[in-house]
């Protein structure tokens, strides 16, 4: 009797590990004074520079670039500099190391990458190349050669940006754990979402980047504050955010597809996670 009762909670384990199914926990980020479209990231407009926000990733990234729009260089100071998460402050400067490795592979694909890369919201190129004198190692595979390059680079105290150049930022994650509420339905059916709404006051997260500067000639310190808070938190079902597309090549249709997420919005990020779906949602 056991035996028969054992298999049959077994058994029902196994039916309801089947019925998982997967969902998108969708935020958007928001600001009052912040120019938002469906084109560009959040841009918030300085006397002497532009600061362009990017948090689409998995769990948030408050990845952001500086544009100096000035005739003059713009020196950081990055041991005043902090980003505060729902009032707990985070340096930006903690005296780590950092190892920078670059990969080259040359064969039928041709790529090269860094482990520092990252998002660039204006240009699909990388804000930061490593110098190829540095220790390497390299090898080949058949038609196909590959070379590492790695250099160790200490954090700056104080970060310079040149006149009409810009440098990308790529800091920490906002979320490691999905937000639940009564209101949020947890596990949506297919085509019909579920979101709740936050003001300021109500938010779950609230962001500060609070940023120390000077100017050349002038060492005067300038400190300015940029603030975001979680506006909306919407939960997909898997196939409601994920778009099929063709392939375009110089105006040519290819045979290849591409999957696409409908919410990708630098004003957003999202998380990823499964779940059982429920009667009640």
């Amino acid at each position: 009797m056991n035996k028969k009762l054992a298999l049959a909670t077994f058994s029902l384990l196994l039916i309801i590990e089947s019925c998982t199914t997967s969902y998108y926990q969708v935020y958007n980020v928001s600001k009052s004074d912040a120019d938002i479209n469906e084109l560009e990231a959040i841009i918030y407009d300085h006397e002497y520079f532009t600061i362009e926000y990017n948090f689409w990733s998995q769990g948030g990234s408050t990845n952001f670039s500086i544009y100096n729009t000035s005739d003059s260089s713009i020196y950081f100071d990055m041991t005043n500099c902090f980003l505060v998460v729902n009032g707990e402050a985070h340096n930006y400067y903690d005296g780590k190391i950092f190892q920078d490795i670059s990969v080259l592979s040359m064969g039928s694909q041709s790529t090269t990458g860094s482990t520092r890369g990252g998002i660039n919201t204006r240009q699909s190129v990388s804000s930061r190349f490593t110098n190829m004198d540095f220790q390497s190692s390299s090898q080949t595979t058949g038609s196909r050669f590959t070379q590492s390059n790695s250099e160790t680079v200490a954090q700056p105290m104080i970060v310079c940006i040149p006149a009409k150049s810009y440098k990308t930022f790529y800091e920490r994650k906002l979320s490691s754990y999905i937000y639940r509420d009564c209101d949020l339905g947890h596990t949506p059916k297919k085509g019909l979402p579920s979101s709740t709404f936050f003001n300021f006051e109500t938010s779950p997260l609230k962001i500060e980047n609070r940023l120390a500067y000077s100017i050349q000639d002038n060492d005067s310190l300038i400190r300015i504050q940029n603030d975001f808070f979680v506006s909306k938190i919407s939960n997909y079902y898997f196939s409601d955010v994920l778009d099929r597309e063709q392939v375009v090549n110089c105006g040519v249709k290819q045979s290849r597809y591409i999957t696409t997420n409908n919410q990708a919005h630098p004003s957003r990020y999202f998380l990823y996670y499964s779940a059982t779906p429920s009667i009640n949602d």
